[in-house]
């Protein structure tokens, strides 16, 4: 099997790749940004790159230019794995570099794998090596994960000093638009972060008056039942018996009152289950008349808190 690197800073994107490769046999040597991988492939000379394109300290399209620009490195086959949003322009600074393939993140593994075989099988033709890597592989790869996918790797160009200075200025724009793509991006999860923040403080406010409503409703039964229970009492205690009139009556209203209470748990409850997003709605006939005195009714607590 072939000694390959794998060259990115995320580090669940580079263990994606090499448990990939791995499990098709090949030598994996890891790597966090170009630093480091051209010291890697300086010392190990793998059979293949598999490069990302941003990272920090030095990209994938520098390394790759450094990588041609020694001669010991120069004809090593380069892949590109990258999530650039400006795929074209990076693909032709691949090109340029002589990167045959660029895969476009995130990708499936029978693409990565294809991809990876035809490299292989692409390097092994050009030095005159059938053995390992046919053509049935390299054919195998994806039309639309490669850059024109050729049998064989180009050569690596030779770049004069003005080519070198189109690639400085093109790969500058490049980073420079993915840059600015990156920001756009996070301005707008800012404001999407800073609406549902407004939308949830304005919830806690919601939820916060109601309670406040629903403890004065609730002090208010609670009151008639203690003052009714209270009557009772003294009446027992003075006279040995009740009224049955004035008993009937005690009893009305605290029937009354407990069915009140009784509903203003229910809309506690109700509330509860909105936040857990368990409500269910049931429909039913309802009085308009009576809701909407419920809702005057209940207006009037809070209004003098509002001054309305």
């Amino acid at each position: 099997m072939a000694s390959v690197v794998v060259v990115d800073d995320d580090p669940i994107g580079r263990e994606y790749v090499v448990t990939l490769l791995g499990y098709r046999g090949h030598r994996v040597i890891e790597a966090g940004d170009g630093t480091e991988a051209l010291r890697a492939v300086r010392e190990a000379r793998p059979d293949l790159v598999i490069a990302d394109v941003l990272m920090p300290a030095m990209d994938g399209l520098e390394f790759v230019r450094q990588l041609r620009a020694e001669a010991a490195t120069a004809s090593i086959p380069v892949v590109l794995y990258t999530a650039m949003h400006h795929q074209d322009e990076a693909r032709a600074l691949a090109k340029a570099c002589g990167v045959a393939h660029v895969i476009a993140k995130p990708a499936e593994p029978e693409t990565i794998l294809s991809v990876v075989d035809a490299a292989l099988a692409g390097a092994a033709a050009a030095a005159g090596d059938d053995t390992g890597w046919n053509q049935e592989r390299a054919t195998a790869a994806t039309p639309h994960a490669s850059l024109d996918a050729p049998s064989e790797p180009p050569a690596p160009p030779l770049i004069s000093a003005a080519q070198l200075e189109d690639f400085s200025r093109e790969h500058l724009q490049l980073l420079t638009n993915e840059l600015a793509h990156k920001v756009r991006a996070l301005e707008a999860m800012n404001e999407r972060e800073r609406a549902a923040r407004a939308e949830a403080e304005a919830a806690l406010r919601v939820r916060d008056e109601f309670l406040s409503i629903a403890a004065h409703e609730l002090k208010t039964p609670l009151t008639t039942l203690l003052g009714f229970a209270q009557i009772c009492l003294r009446q027992l205690d003075r006279h040995g018996t009740l009224d049955p009139d004035r008993a009937r009556h005690a009893f009305e209203v605290v029937g009354a009152q407990a069915r009140r209470l009784n509903r203003l748990v229910l809309r506690l409850l109700d509330v509860s289950r909105i936040q857990a997003g368990m409500l269910q709605i049931e429909r039913a006939e309802t009085n308009l008349t009576l809701l909407v005195e419920e809702v005057a009714r209940l207006a009037q607590v809070v209004a003098p808190k509002h001054e309305l």
